[in-house]
């Protein structure tokens, strides 16, 4: 019992971090409030941070397992006003955490840490962009047979929704729904001449606070 208390405590330590950075910069926000322009300029870098939660698949020697997770990191980027409301912009992101399997058996087997640069297209609309992205990712993965094939790096695609709305000239929340993409032949070993593959998917709703500069 104390070992599992102690599991959860440590898988959710990474949340409640985030949780707390955002809870802190919306009460940054009522003490100082500087309220954005009505037609805000999404042009120029920003950073920020990002919390969420995934659910998915791992798919693995012919089989499949549901799996979700909590994931958080970090973002930065930089927009470009290709008209006066419609934007295109570049983004790298780093998460950090996990997406669990539910097989008590393989307590260990998670899909691990992604990084990824995608590609964006939006429309804004006074203090709110709407966009759609799309990107490459890179990431680690740990299958059923760890112990005899290690943790192993793959590599897929991403595609997302988001809007993000201007809080003020500097601050905006957003929020975004992404599916990732690992490729399956990425990862592919010989046990006892079988040739064992991992891959899958997850979708990730995330809340998102960034900073413009």
């Amino acid at each position: 019992m104390l070992q599992n208390v102690t599991k959860f405590r440590i898988r959710y330590r990474g949340l409640n971090v985030c949780v707390a950075t955002l809870i802190i910069f919306s009460n940054f926000l009522i003490i100082y409030p500087v309220y954005a322009e009505p037609s805000y300029d999404w042009s120029g870098a920003y950073a920020g941070v990002t919390v969420g939660r995934a659910d998915g698949k791992l798919e693995e020697g012919g089989g499949s397992t549901n799996r979700s997770g909590n994931m958080q990191g970090l973002f930065l980027g930089y927009n470009w006003k290709i008209t006066d409301d419609l934007i295109s912009g570049l983004e790298f992101s780093k998460l950090i955490g996990a997406v669990y399997g539910k097989d008590p058996l393989y307590p260990n087997n998670k899909i691990m840490n992604y990084e990824e640069i995608t590609a964006k297209f939006g429309k804004a609309t006074g203090s709110t962009l709407i966009y759609a992205s799309a990107g490459l990712i890179t990431g680690k993965v740990r299958p059923h047979g760890y112990d005899i094939l290690g943790d192993a790096n793959f590599s897929g695609t991403s595609f997302g929704l988001g809007l993000d709305y201007a809080v003020n000239d500097k601050l905006f929340l957003g929020i975004k729904a992404t599916r990732r993409n690992n490729q399956s032949q990425n990862f592919e070993k010989q046990i006892s001449g079988v040739t064992y593959y991992s891959g899958g998917y997850t979708n990730m709703m995330e809340l998102r606070l960034g900073y413009k500069f």
